[in-house]
């Protein structure tokens, strides 16, 4: 009898270890988002976290041929890539990670875009708290601005659920490219200085400190770099930039952006371009200096508390109301009042049917005139 319930235990013990693999084989789930243009979704680099582990999770955004998204920064025009949040309490996520842009041109326009395939990664870390067997579900908004000649707003909802074990495990796919998508991501240089002169334009210069890992990567070439700054309100996206590199010692010249003096921005950024390998060929590379790049507001803000509704509420009927006084002023103005007292007082003098008609006819010009300039607007974008 014994020997029988000792066989039982050990069958028992066995299913359960079989069971535990089996669990932390499997990916943590995911549920994607498939818009006209994008496909998104959320990937966690482990298939089981433990509790107060910090984790990789990768927001992917795969596009339609020659369509682009925009970086944190996007230049003359648009708008990044964000996520507003809803995660258990406790679970910290940090901000998303971007690599460096390439730069799309449509005229005199300038953007700082991202085409094809891209992962952003940001770090989440489990509350040391959380109950093992109890999965992580995090939930997000995600909204983006998507373009190739026209641009399209989207959005939708992304979600993952990652199991929460004593001993988390690497998931078998996305372990790797969580790391491709962190090296992808510029360069941190936090020994490099920058010192910034904007009297008669822009002018950086970035010093990379003797026997620094900046400078020894420095030292065996740079070319064809290009600034891309943080901020949207610094430079001129559309000018040609100089960048020269001598005695450890970069420095970057561009015309300031129209927009500066009323924003005066920081002068962080990534400083794109190429570098010479110990092989002797020229890679790309891209660095990011100065301080971390400033977190931006969700497109999609969470819900509002009652009291800032009824703010918005009052907002809204204000700007009704001063569009009425406005269209009021304008009628009296003394190019318009006069035509509309003459037409009051011709249609006061004509017959009953003739007024309705003229009245109807009169509306619909306006009605027509309204549906001509709002076609116009649609064919422009």
């Amino acid at each position: 009898m014994k020997l029988g319930l000792q066989k039982a235990r050990r069958i028992l013990g066995a299913v359960i270890a079989i069971l535990a693999i089996v669990v932390l084989a499997l990916p943590a789930s995911a549920a994607p988002l498939n818009t006209p243009h994008v496909e998104a979704e959320l990937h966690a680099a482990r298939s089981a976290v433990a509790p107060g582990e910090t984790f990789t999770v990768l927001l992917r955004q795969k596009m339609i041929p020659n369509w682009h998204v925009y970086w944190l920064n996007p230049g003359d025009s648009g708008e990044p890539t964000t996520l507003a949040w809803t995660k258990p309490d406790g679970v910290d996520i940090a901000p998303m990670r971007f690599p460096a842009p390439v730069i799309y041109a449509l005229g005199p326009i300038v953007n700082y875009v991202h085409y094809g395939e891209i992962h952003y990664p940001m770090d989440v870390t489990v509350p040391a708290d959380w109950p093992v067997g109890r999965p992580l579900t995090l939930s997000a908004r995600a909204a983006w601005l998507v373009c190739e000649e026209i641009c399209i707003p989207e959005e939708g909802d992304v979600s993952i659920s990652i199991p929460v074990a004593a001993v988390g495990a690497d998931d078998p796919i996305w372990a790797a490219r969580a790391q491709e998508a962190i090296a992808a991501l510029p360069t941190e240089a936090p020994e490099a200085t920058l010192r910034a002169d904007t009297s008669t334009g822009f002018a950086l210069q970035i010093d990379a400190p003797t026997d620094s890992a900046f400078a020894r990567t420095l030292a065996r070439g740079l070319r064809n770099a290009r600034y891309f700054p943080y901020s949207q309100t610094l430079i001129d996206h559309g000018a040609e930039q100089t960048v020269s590199f001598e005695n450890e010692r970069i420095t970057v010249s561009a015309p300031l952006s129209l927009a500066f003096e009323t924003a005066p921005p920081a002068f962080d950024g990534v400083l794109k371009g190429e570098v010479r390998s110990a092989d002797g060929a020229w890679r790309p590379m891209a660095f990011a200096v100065g301080a971390p790049p400033p977190e931006r507001e969700p497109a999609i803000p969470p819900s509002q508390p009652p009291q800032q509704q009824q703010a918005a509420a009052g907002g809204l009927l204000a700007a009704i109301a001063l569009a009425f006084v406005g269209g009021l002023i304008l009628n009296v103005m003394p190019c318009v009042f006069p035509v509309l007292s003459i037409k009051a007082l011709s249609l006061a003098q004509a017959e009953p049917q003739t007024a309705r008609t003229h009245g109807l006819l009169f509306l619909a010009g306006v009605l027509a005139t309204f549906l001509v300039l709002a076609a116009g607007l649609i064919v422009l974008q």
